[in-house]
């Protein structure tokens, strides 16, 4: 089989749910650098819970979520025991940075802990995330993996996101191929750990990605990635670059 067809008949994405159901990110947080990646993650899960009530004039809020609530659903449990304290402080001291930051907002309503997210103005002040990827990290992870795992993919669209506004090649606006720096960059991290949460995420389906070798560079092997969904506009990139002379040839 051509190592570009990789993804044409593959069972697992066919599995996948059609859907174009996302959800915003404030792409103000990855210029902050006071703000760590358990952070990233933890605004991005919010966001991934969140839901937009009438009540709290259509604000996207997380209702009745205090640390120790998102402690269980993030680091699920069998039981509280050991250190989980100091976990659930760490949330807490998470939550106020983010508060203090602007990025959420805590009051109680009912008796019940509210968690408003921050409204983005515009859509050119967000990142959109495909919800689904975000279910198969929520659901395949725990602990802080599901927060770096998070916040890697988020930075990852940020990039292709940012790419799209520069792009003269239609196949290329959907892709990321650019050097592991840029993401780790956003999210206060360094390319070896990216790459490592890049594997992850390509290994369980929430990229796709094709292993290329470049002509006439200090490093000619590079990954470019692309969101699963987007995985044709991936392969006509390649095709494209092959033809072109901008890729030598596909190994992986």
């Amino acid at each position: 089989m051509d190592i570009l067809d990789k993804y044409d008949n593959d069972d697992k994405l066919t599995d996948l749910p059609k859907t174009n159901m996302t959800l915003a990110i404030d792409k103000r947080i990855f210029d902050d650098k006071n703000v760590s990646i358990d952070e990233i993650g933890l605004y991005a899960y919010l966001a991934f819970i969140s839901g937009r009530v009438g009540e709290y004039n259509g604000k996207r809020v997380v209702t009745n979520y205090k640390a120790l609530d998102l402690y269980k659903r993030i680091y699920k449990p069998k039981g509280l025991s050991g250190s989980y304290r100091k976990t659930v402080d760490n949330i807490e001291k998470m939550l106020r940075h983010l508060e203090e930051l602007g990025y959420i907002k805590r009051f109680t309503s009912m008796g019940y802990p509210i968690i408003a997210m921050s409204e983005i103005d515009d859509k050119q002040s967000s990142i959109l995330i495909n919800v689904v990827n975000a279910k198969i990290i929520t659901n395949g992870t725990s602990s802080r993996q599901t927060l770096k795992l998070l916040a890697t993919y988020a930075a990852l669209k940020l990039c292709i996101s940012e790419r799209r506004k520069r792009s003269k090649v239609d196949t290329s606006k959907e892709v990321f191929d650019m050097p592991l720096g840029h993401v780790a960059n956003y999210i206060n991290s360094d390319p070896r750990t990216v790459n490592r949460y890049l594997q992850w995420l390509r290994t369980n389906y929430v990229l796709a990605y094709f292993k290329v070798v470049l002509p006439q560079v200090d490093k000619p092997m590079r990954c470019v990635y692309s969101d699963i969904y987007d995985h044709k506009t991936l392969k006509e990139t390649i095709e494209y670059r092959l033809r072109k002379g901008y890729v030598k040839r596909v190994i992986e």
